[in-house]
């Protein structure tokens, strides 16, 4: 795939690479941390409520700051969000029911990030795909889904015990962090910039000191 727009494509994709989303996989890492069903059934819930704010939250956020940087901004968010509550994770390896309510947290936040990026990045496909080309395009990048979606189960098929989660964890981390990458150098190429540093510069105080750089 060579289409210009193969990067926002493939960096959605990728995210299919992940255990961290209230699965199958996850559901029964909870359980084999102490989570009861009732708490499971509890934060599955809030996990949707936030998707659902993700809703609302993306139309506003694409209306002021538009589909490519808010799609930076939310990938962003979704990496940060489990990078955190993977860190919980690790440092409470010997104590399973706060490790996993690490994951519960960081999972339920990365959400909102999750589902702005995936709405995002299909309005810039849409914007920029041809209409003569977009059954072929969807068709490549629906396989790719599919691929890594494979990819995790496979991850957990190997490692299969509740002691080796932590390996589908941070192979899911990865998976978002190198979608983030992927979508920071379409951005990179495309504007030659990730950030204003005009902006970043007046927010410390500092315009005059960039205006005479440049």
């Amino acid at each position: 795939m060579t289409h210009p727009a193969r990067a926002p494509s493939l960096a959605g994709a990728v995210l299919y690479l992940t255990v961290l989303s209230f699965s199958g996989q996850m559901i029964t890492y909870l359980l084999s941390s102490g989570f009861t069903s009732s708490q499971v059934g509890a934060v599955r819930t809030l996990s949707v409520a936030f998707e659902v704010g993700a809703t609302f939250v993306a139309p506003c956020l694409i209306s002021m700051i538009g589909p490519v940087r808010a799609a930076l901004w939310s990938g962003n968010w979704q990496l940060f969000s489990l990078l955190a509550g993977s860190f919980v994770f690790a440092s409470y390896s010997e104590q399973p029911f706060v490790a996993a309510s690490g994951l519960v947290v960081g999972t339920i936040l990365s959400r909102l990030g999750l589902r702005t990026f995936d709405l995002c990045t299909q309005i810039i496909v849409q914007e920029e795909v041809e209409p003569e080309v977009r059954g072929i395009f969807s068709s490549i990048e629906s396989a790719w889904q599919n691929a890594f979606e494979l990819l995790s189960y496979t991850s957990t098929i190997i490692f299969f015990r509740p002691d080796q989660f932590h390996y589908p964890v941070w192979l899911s981390v990865g998976a978002v962090a190198t979608a983030v990458l992927l979508f920071s150098n379409f951005v990179w190429h495309r504007r030659g910039h990730l950030l204003h540093p005009e902006k970043m510069a007046g927010i410390c105080g500092c315009h005059e000191r960039w205006g005479n750089v440049g």
